[in-house]
């Protein structure tokens, strides 16, 4: 296509696997009826049949005009660290800002439930 970058211009494959994350993102969107910004229909901020946010790429740092990793808001919103942090406490974004840190200076404002049983993990 097109608007696709040249995955095999990069030799790191970090690199590959954002980009293709990236791309993977904005097709899906796309794909299940979200608007793109100057297109009819597109709010932003508003509502959408799918929401795909990539928060982490292990110690990867990427920006460009479709995807930013790590997320941009992620040490902003308990809705988002509390369920990462049950994934993995011990968590830290690629500049080594441990997520636990991001959640314990944010204040008490949304409320976050569980919804269901604890998540069950396999023993690693």
């Amino acid at each position: 296509r097109g608007d696709a970058p040249n995955l095999k211009a990069s030799a790191d494959p970090k690199i590959v696997a954002t980009l293709e994350a990236s791309m993977l993102a904005t097709n899906e969107k796309r794909a299940l009826g979200r608007a793109a910004p100057g297109e009819s229909g597109y709010v932003h901020h508003g509502p959408r049949p799918v929401d795909l946010d990539v928060l982490l790429l292990g110690d990867t740092s990427f920006f460009d005009d479709r995807l930013t990793i790590p997320h941009a808001a992620l040490t902003r919103r308990r809705f988002v660290l509390i369920p990462l942090l049950e994934l993995d406490l011990d968590v830290r974004l690629p500049d080594g800002t441990r997520a636990a840190g991001a959640l314990a200076v944010l204040p008490f404002d949304e409320d976050v439930r569980r919804d269901g049983p604890p998540l069950a993990l396999p023993a690693a």
